[in-house]
This record gives structure tokens, sequence and C-alpha cells, in this order.
């Protein structure tokens, strides 16, 4: 009670507490608390989501393992900033519940301003790391669609982030690129699928065009191959192709099987031309 008390007269006058002001304050003659029982008392309060802890700028949630040291270890405790915490409006706690189970539909969303803000970093930050990794390993090996997606949804998903010293500043943040968010999610929902089961019927229509491009004069005579290519290389061109690379199986086996009867053709004119050249040789002699 004495140090919410205080607390709030300190709020009231806006001055910044410390934790090293806290300790001097009431580990004093006048209180003789011990320094542990001073910090319990802090910890209490914050758990309570009464007060609000910030260390070095950075907003400390309760269950962060370093709390203890930081209102307790001498070196800690005067960049430990204690202030009465604002807690935001429980609409737009409601809001941002309700935004993040559009975005995250089979998990289950925390109720507490706390838990949620840890939600969403715990989130954001296991989303950054996925999306890198695509970034460094599929992307880095081929000419996959998406990419720009990808690279939008990290730099959007860590400018929310960058709030994260200030909790009432990362869900204003996060309300007010709500749109943005939900579009980039359905884009991150298609390249992740892409990635789960499209990505080898892509490849080998890449492969296929590629292998063929030295043939293209050559191809071009035979109306269903080049047809074929053509649209394959539609498909191959497009921004957002997702919906339509169910057709690539398709339209490789029909470039295959025109190919091979082209191939079987030409052999078969090569081998006739070769056995008239022999029965000529053979008159001859």
């Amino acid at each position: 009670k004495e140090v919410y008390q205080y607390m709030e007269m300190q709020s009231i006058k806006n001055i910044p507490t410390s934790m090293t002001e806290i300790q001097k304050r009431f580990g004093g003659t006048h209180y003789g608390w011990r320094e542990i029982e001073i910090a319990a008392v802090v910890a209490a309060l914050i758990a309570d989501q009464k007060i609000a802890v910030k260390y070095c700028g950075s907003a400390i949630l309760p269950t962060d393992k370093s709390l203890p040291d930081y209102l307790r270890k001498k070196g800690d405790t005067d960049k430990t900033l204690v202030n009465i915490r604002i807690s935001p409006p429980e609409k737009m706690l409601r809001d941002a519940r309700t935004l993040l189970s559009d975005i995250y539909v089979k998990m289950s969303i925390p109720t507490s301003e706390d838990d949620i803000i840890q939600f969403v970093i715990d989130r954001f930050t296991e989303d950054i790391n996925t999306y890198k990794g695509w970034l460094s390993g599929e992307y880095a090996s081929s000419n996959y669609p998406g990419k720009p997606e990808v690279d939008h949804a990290i730099s959007l998903l860590n400018h929310i982030l960058s709030k994260k010293s200030d909790n009432m500043a990362l869900l204003t943040s996060l309300l007010e690129k709500r749109d943005e968010l939900k579009d980039s999610s359905d884009d991150i929902a298609d390249i992740r699928t892409f990635f789960q089961s499209q990505k080898g019927i892509y490849k080998q229509a890449q492969d296929l065009v590629s292998k063929l491009s030295e043939e293209n004069d050559y191809l071009a005579v035979e109306t269903d191959i080049h047809s074929a290519i053509q649209k394959i290389n539609e498909i191959l061109a497009l921004r957002k192709p997702y919906n339509r690379i169910r057709e690539l199986p398709d339209l490789k086996q029909t470039v295959q099987q025109s190919y091979w009867k082209l191939v079987e053709a030409k052999k078969a004119s090569a081998l006739k031309v070769i056995a008239s050249s022999k029965e000529e040789m053979e008159l001859i002699t």
C-alpha cells in the first residue's frame, strides 16, 4: 500500500522513479524494510498490473526472467524505472484479440493485457524468423513467387515490434495496421501452402521451360507444344500464381508427350534416310 501510494504521488508530480529511489526510500530509517521485501512488494504490484516497469527504456513483462535482478541488483536498479500503470481501454484489448484471432485462426488468444503483448511479441518474432528462413533458403535457390510479400511481412511485423517498449504504443500500432496485417496474413497463407504442396510442381515447370528454351524456334511450329509452353510461361510469370498451379501438371504432360512424339517422328525420318542411303550405297557397290 505504501509503495503504491508513493508511486501515485510521483505520478501526479510527473516524476520518473527508479527502483534505486524506491529502495532508498523504503529501506531508510523511517520504514526499515529489507531490500528483498521492497523488491517483493514491487513484484506483487507488477503481477497485479498496478504498476509498470521499464529497463533501459524497454517495457518489462511480469514473466521476464531478469525481473528480480532489475528490482534488486546494484547496477540494474538505477536503470529500472517504475510508474503507475495506465491500462489500455477494454475495447482496445477486445479489438486486438479479434484481430489476432483472424490472423492466428487455430490458436487460442489470451485475454489479459500482458499475455496479449507477450503473444504478439512471441508470434511475430517466430513468424519473422520463419520468413527469413524462406529468404535464405527457398528464395535463394530459385525464383519462387511471393518474395515481395515476404519482404513486406517482415517489415510490417518489425515495425509493430519496434513499439514493444510501451504496451499502449504496441497495441495502437497493431490496430492501426490491422488491414495491412490481414492482407499480409492472406498472402503468407498462400505462400505457406505453396512451399508445403505446390513448390515441387512449380519447380518442375520451371525446369521444363528452361530445358526447352534452346529449342524454341524448333518447337514453335508444333502447335500443341508451343501453346502449352506459352500457358506455362504465363502461369510462371504471375505474381500470385497459386490458383493456377494446378494447371501445370497437365500442361507439362502435354509438352512431354508431344515432344516425344516429335522426337520419335524425327528419329523415324532419320532412320528412313539412313536406310535409303544404305540402299543407294549397296547399288553403287
